[in-house]
């Protein structure tokens, strides 16, 4: 298993640089880290083509695995995939928003070097200092990573539903899979409805109102068709802002019972279908897990909330936007 070890180990390795910027009229010289070369973005392309090479080697061997050790294979990834989740919970509980640089301890206080292996991680006494674009790269690199692990997941999974399906090796201490395609009599299973987020009387409007500023005139049309009557875009809908901003108002109206018809974990998921969001120029995604953090979890509120559902005097709810010069306020 040397190719599936090599990639769940390059999966869960974060080599930082130590950049230098000397000084210049505006500002002293200074030591940061950097992780750029660990995204899908810039310049290192050539990451994301190596963890996708990895990933597939990895399934190579997978394939002339018994069902036993198959799942012996799969519960090691699942391991990575729980820390990828509970790096994600620590990262939106120190995430600061736009602020331009982290306190020294940043990369402890995520855990990062107890979760992950990290290389070329220094003493908190030396004056490296974390800015907001390693915070911006970790969570794109962790991104990428659990995009792979997905598709690792995803393939190995269905080896050992083929398995399963064999007549001549049956297995009755097998881990169950469950189809989401039909079951035996050719009904849909349980597990392949569908729910998505249906809003209540009057917050349809309201959210439109707030959200439409935050998309391009094209996608307007598409966000509005998306809210009122749940029409799938046929292609990612933009949100021109952070995408904890995005999560942040949808929790808000769904812990306010604002949004029924769904549990939070398929109104993540529904999030992630429909939405991407552009930082720093760069149209990022919405993975599931990085939704989760912040949704379903008990996270440190959003720095730069774009909305906020207010109770009148009478009870009932109202949402309002909030300006750029009432956040962080």
């Amino acid at each position: 298993m040397q190719n599936y070890t090599a990639c769940l180990t390059k999966l869960q390795t974060f080599t930082l640089r130590i950049r230098t910027q000397l000084a210049n009229n505006s500002q002293p010289e200074r030591i940061y880290y950097e992780l750029k070369h660990e995204t899908p973005y810039y310049d290192s392309f050539s990451f994301k083509s190596e963890l996708r090479v990895l990933r597939d080697m990895a399934v190579v061997e997978l394939i002339n695995l018994d069902n036993r050790q198959l799942q012996l294979q799969i519960a090691q990834a699942e391991k990575l995939r729980q820390r990828f989740k509970t790096f994600w919970i620590n990262y939106q509980n120190n995430y600061n928003g736009w602020e331009r640089t982290y306190e020294r301890d940043y990369i402890l206080s995520i855990r990062l070097h107890e979760l992950f292996i990290v290389h070329n991680l220094q003493s908190t006494l030396k004056d490296i200092l974390i800015i907001e674009d390693f915070v911006d790269d970790l969570a794109e690199s962790v991104k990428l990573r659990e995009q792979i692990l997905d598709g690792l997941l995803k393939q190995a999974n269905s080896l050992l539903v083929c398995d399963q399906g064999s007549a001549d090796k049956p297995d009755n201490d097998m881990i169950p899979v469950v189809s989401m395609v039909e079951d035996s009599i050719g009904e849909p299973s349980a597990s392949s409805i569908v729910r998505t987020p249906a809003f209540t009387a009057g917050t349809t409007e309201a959210l439109y109102t707030i959200l439409k500023s935050y998309f391009s005139p094209a996608d307007q049309e598409r966000l509005y068709a998306l809210i009122t009557g749940n029409y799938q875009p046929e292609t990612t809908l933009v949100f021109n802002g952070n995408g904890n901003q995005l999560a942040d108002a949808f929790k808000q109206l769904y812990e306010a019972n604002l949004v029924v018809g769904c549990s939070k974990g398929e109104m993540e998921e529904w999030m992630a279908s429909n939405f991407e969001y552009v930082y720093r120029g760069q149209q990022k995604k919405l993975p599931v897990s990085y939704l989760n953090s912040i949704i379903s979890s008990n996270t440190k509120p959003c720095q730069s909330p774009i909305l906020d559902v207010k109770k009148q005097a009478d009870g009932m709810l109202i949402i309002i936007p909030v300006s750029r010069t009432q956040r962080g306020s």
